[in-house]
């Protein structure tokens, strides 16, 4: 009876033992699962986090060359550390109109894998590299000096001191026609002179007796000029006149509606406030300064108009001014007060040729891809100029300023992609 007794105790107590055996080893495979769960979850969670190092890998290549050959595939980049074992790769595909996919994947030692897809849009890259671009062609008269500075650095300083003065007053042309572009007697060209893609040098370049060319004739992919892109604004109001002798002062603030302003002799304008001036007058033109008139500028300011004609500007040292001309484009006596060339952007996308003339300092830049300037200029010219074609004569000279080369031709400066869509496939 005592060993029936001993018998069923025994095996109770098994049966509680396996029974806890069953239990012990359920929680722990759950235990088991739960951690394998996790680790995939930190392995997902670390490959995004390497996905969007490579996002943002891809996006400061983009920013350093928006002219990056495409397709383009950046080498596997593997990231080791007391926490992340992985990799991160990406690749740059062009979608057309200025839009790049960037496709990047993060990669984890156990195989989990994290891609994100994201599309861009890039800016136009900036133009401004050379002091003086015609696409068609260059004429340099006689006496002329071309050469570089630094405004960031200062003011430019004219020889012998060469502290801020710099050989990379560069020339530039698309064209490959014989004598395309003409350097009169005694010009000095402190920079390269480039020629059309395939062009020969000695053939495009016309060299009178005296010339000095400090760099290099070669030749150069070509550039292409972009579309000015013109700020929406619908004209408004009535046509505004300054009249003779008198003065007047209008806080832009708050907005501007006149269809055109004219400024007669001897009378002023000063335009404070920042904001947008959008003109168009059929009966007259748009923007008009007569000889002795004032028209001062004191904010950040942009003008958006058909028919400009200028013979007094002034910007103050604080002023910022982009001036947007369709038809025709005359501009005497302008006086900018920073003596900054970043402060004054002038963008003319008619035909007609462009006469800049006047004896004191042009401080500015001018886009014109589809007109000709001619520069009538005795004083000097501190920027850069784009046209379909230059002519520079009356022995001025013109001094480039380095710091335009990463500004975009509208006076702006953002140069990073603009992220367009995002998602994970």
């Amino acid at each position: 009876m005592r060993d029936r007794e001993s018998g069923f105790v025994l095996l109770a107590a098994l049966m509680v033992l396996i029974g806890a055996v069953s239990l012990g080893a359920a929680g722990l495979s759950r235990s088991l699962i739960e951690m394998t769960a996790a680790e995939r979850f930190i392995d997902k969670q670390q490959a995004f986090q390497q996905a969007e190092a490579a996002v943002d890998d891809a996006l400061a290549t983009l920013t350093a060359d928006p002219n990056l050959a495409l397709p383009y595939t950046m080498p596997t980049s593997t990231t080791t550390s007391s926490a992340v074992l992985g990799s991160k790769t990406y690749t740059i595909t062009d979608l057309g109109n200025s839009r790049r996919r960037l496709s990047a994947t993060g990669t984890m030692t156990g195989g989990v894998a994290q891609t994100i897809e994201v599309v861009v849009e890039v800016p136009a890259p900036a133009l401004f590299q050379q002091a003086l671009f015609g696409e068609d062609n260059l004429h340099i008269h006689q006496g002329i000096l071309i050469d570089s500075y630094d405004s960031t650095l200062g003011a430019y300083t004219p020889a012998p001191d060469t502290t801020n003065r710099n050989a990379n007053g560069h020339l530039r042309t698309n064209s490959t026609d014989p004598g395309a572009i003409q350097l009169d007697q005694n010009v000095h060209i402190a920079g390269d002179v480039l020629v059309g893609s395939g062009g020969v040098p000695s053939v495009v370049i016309q060299q009178a007796s005296g010339v000095q060319i400090d760099g290099q004739p070669d030749d150069m992919s070509n550039l292409t000029l972009t579309a000015i892109e013109t700020p929406p604004g619908t004209p408004c109001g009535s046509a505004l006149t300054i009249p003779q002798g008198t003065t007047q002062t209008i806080d832009i603030s708050g907005g501007f509606c006149y269809s055109s302003v004219t400024v007669e002799k001897n009378a002023s304008l000063t335009i404070t406030g920042d904001g947008q001036i959008t003109l168009g007058d059929n009966a007259a033109t748009d923007l008009s300064v007569a000889t002795d008139g004032a028209l001062e500028f004191t904010g950040t300011v942009t003008v958006v108009a058909q028919e400009i004609d200028l013979n007094a500007l002034q910007l103050d040292a604080a002023a910022k001014l982009t001036v947007y001309a369709a038809s025709s484009l005359e501009m005497r006596g302008v006086i900018n007060a920073s003596e900054d060339p970043k402060t004054l952007s002038i963008l003319y996308s008619g035909t007609d040729a462009i006469d800049l003339g006047q004896d004191s300092a042009f401080y500015g830049t001018i886009y014109a891809p589809d007109a000709e300037v001619d520069l009538h200029q005795s004083g000097d010219v501190y920027g850069a100029i784009i046209a379909k074609s230059v002519k520079f004569d009356q022995g001025g000279r013109l001094h480039f300023d380095e710091a335009l080369m990463t500004m975009n031709v509208d006076g702006s400066t953002g140069s990073q992609p603009r992220i367009i869509s995002w998602r994970q496939p």
